[in-house]
């Protein structure tokens, strides 16, 4: 008996021993079930926590009970997902004069959280590349504009941004979480693979 293998009309043929057949069907389920997982990631932001980078599944239970996620998600396993939580406002950035009266100029100025997690189901645990900012405005700077004539000032209160922000990449039990701290706040990512 020959061993055979080719390609013919979007199948793929297959002449060996059934051995090796075996070890084919098992390599394809093996891929098939890899295609097919699915992760559940959750966001979640706790009280100060001293401890390592990353929780076991038990840990993590207890940090989170009775808190609500900032942002739940699933994803296919190695798919990216990007999640924000922001508050817009406009501001006046600038003042342009025309004909002796003051014209605004306005931006828009976004606060709050974005989140970025890329789950890879490994036989370790899950490898997360994790992005997290926190953008903020707790303040604002005055600055003076000058008019058209040289006396004329107009007083400007523009927001200073300040932005905690962290990019890591760790292997994470199941249903373990990544701990991540931001300025005063503590996140938890907890990533867990859908049964």
């Amino acid at each position: 008996m020959g061993v055979d293998l080719r390609f013919d009309r979007d199948m793929l043929l297959v002449r060996q021993i059934p051995a090796v057949h075996d070890r084919i069907a098992e390599f394809l389920r093996e891929v098939e079930d890899r295609i097919a997982r699915q992760v559940t990631c959750r966001i979640f932001e706790v009280d100060a926590m001293q401890t390592g980078p990353v929780l076991d599944a038990a840990s993590t239970r207890e940090a989170i009970t009775g808190l609500i996620p900032r942002a739940v998600w699933v994803v296919a396993d190695g798919q990216r997902n990007h999640s924000a939580i922001v508050r817009e406002r406009s501001f006046i950035q600038d003042v342009e004069f025309v004909h002796h009266t003051a014209d605004p100029i306005c931006l828009e100025l976004r606060t709050g959280w974005t989140f970025e997690v890329e789950p890879h189901v490994t036989r370790r645990g899950i490898q997360a590349n994790i992005a997290i900012a926190h953008a903020r405005s707790p303040r604002s700077g005055s600055s003076p504009v000058l008019g058209p004539d040289d006396r004329t000032t107009v007083e400007i209160e523009a927001p200073v941004l300040e932005i905690d922000d962290e990019v890591q990449s760790r292997v994470i039990p199941d249903g373990g979480a990544s701990v991540h701290h931001l300025g005063d706040r503590t996140i938890l990512v907890q990533v867990e693979v859908v049964e």
